[in-house]
């Protein structure tokens, strides 16, 4: 979800995001990663597609 949009700004903070970010979740609602900031790169997104699909395995 885009930052402003349903219940954004307590997701970032329940997750523990000082204002923006990836929130990384499992299909059952448990955050899964978490990354701070505005902007990744490619590397970044792929090490969260990762952490998912290994949580997804489970």
């Amino acid at each position: 979800m885009k930052v402003g949009e349903g219940d954004s700004a307590k997701e970032i903070k329940d997750a523990g995001l000082e204002s923006h970010g990836i929130i990384a979740k499992s299909a059952d609602g448990k955050i899964v990663t978490t990354v701070e900031g505005h902007s990744y790169g490619k590397e970044k997104i792929e090490e969260v597609i990762a952490k998912l699909l290994e949580a997804k395995k489970g």
